[in-house]
């Protein structure tokens, strides 16, 4: 049976006329991308996107996943009358109540009617009472609501209600290449990004054999997984194992570290100059900048002209948990070098005459030409 998917968003809803309509089209394109394998039909309505669908349960959860979207209610759509709503609450109730549970009833309503929300509210629960044995009403802490919005003809029945990640629509804000490493904070930084509204294009710095290693294919696969929220199809593979080699062998293990993030900046930048993207994102959080110290955070990001961008800095380690369990990526374990920095704050005069001896730049341009682009779906 098809029903219909209420999208509801946020800030987006807050923007001037022209600027609502643009971020509005990003969003509904989000939904289209996000929605590729189900059979819909969209349509729009100030506030409000709705999803006419036979796979409802597929369409919540895809959307409740989707950057700009607050909330999605599953409903039953059908016309803005009394009678009409009451058959449709009738077969909802009996689905949904049990003897001894409570329930209220909350209606809004957009457009202009014969009757109040207040007058639909008390229609609507003295029938289910006279129809179902049992219940009582309780509108402060209801076992069950049941929701009705009215917007001009038509009326949406529903029950439920699932909240979405919020945030803007992919697309209303710049570009930015995020580096993956196969850490699980690099994946979820790079959906913050997402949830700001930018477009993401993935990075893999290849330190292994290429997509047939086992940690390799396992950062496709959260590239994979960022596809379905907006980011690109597409991501670069740029071989950095031979780089990795010469700054392990022929530098102190005191520059090392340093060196390896300022040589993934460099590479990174690469790839955002070829796709015109205006920033560079990583997955350090508090607890990693804090082990660098910001000197040295200074020094890496000094090696990239574009900003660097870091949208974990400010979380909790738990709460950036509950954003990887929340979008289900599929998370490897420990793919990050530990860094030896112990304390000690290195010179950039220090670690500039390192990268010369093992001509570093030349190092990064030869890697260049053996960049690949590859599909992620």
């Amino acid at each position: 049976m098809t029903s219909t998917v209420i999208v509801r968003y946020g800030e987006l809803a807050l923007k001037s006329e022209p600027v609502r309509k643009r971020f509005e089209r990003c969003l509904i394109n989000s939904i289209k991308r996000s929605l590729r394998n189900v059979t819909y039909t969209i349509r729009t309505e100030r506030g409000r996107i709705f999803i006419d669908t036979t796979a409802t349960a597929k369409t919540v959860k895809i959307l409740s996943q989707l950057p700009g979207i607050t909330s999605i209610s599953p409903a039953v759509k059908t016309k803005a009358d009394l009678d009409a709503i009451k058959v449709k609450v009738t077969t909802l109730a009996k689905k949904i109540l049990k003897p001894g549970m409570s329930f209220a009833v909350r209606t809004t309503r957009i457009g202009e009617h014969a009757f109040s929300s207040r007058d639909i509210n008390i229609a609507i629960g003295s029938y289910v009472l006279s129809l179902l044995n049992n219940l009582k009403v309780d509108l402060s802490h209801p076992d069950v609501e049941i929701s009705i919005e009215i917007r001009d003809n038509d009326a949406y029945v529903f029950s439920k209600t699932v909240r979405g990640v919020g945030g803007l629509p992919v697309g209303t804000q710049g570009k930015v290449v995020a580096i993956l490493s196969g850490d699980k904070k690099d994946a979820i930084a790079a959906f913050m990004m997402l949830k700001r509204g930018c477009m993401v294009t993935p990075l893999i710095l290849d330190a292994y054999d290429g997509i047939g290693n086992h940690r390799t294919g396992l950062t496709i696969a959260q590239a994979e997984r960022l596809s379905l929220f907006g980011a690109a199809t597409s991501l670069w593979l740029f071989p950095f194992k031979d780089l990795l080699n010469q700054v392990q062998k022929k530098t102190d293990s005191k520059f090392s570290f340093i060196i390896r993030r300022r040589c993934e900046l460099r590479a990174a930048e690469l790839v955002a100059r070829r796709i015109a993207a205006e920033a560079v994102v990583t997955g350090d959080d508090a607890q990693s900048i804090a082990g660098i110290m910001l000197p040295n955070l200074h020094t890496i990001d000094a090696a990239c002209q574009l900003p660097v961008l870091r949208p974990l800095s400010g979380l909790e380690v738990n709460e950036i948990k509950k954003i990887g369990v929340k979008i289900g990526l599929k998370l490897a374990k420990g793919s990050k070098l530990s860094h030896p920095l112990k304390g000690a704050v290195i010179s950039a005069e220090e670690i500039l005459e390192q990268e010369g001896i093992i001509n570093v730049r030349k190092i990064i341009e030869d890697a260049s030409e053996k960049i690949r682009k590859i599909e992620v779906r």
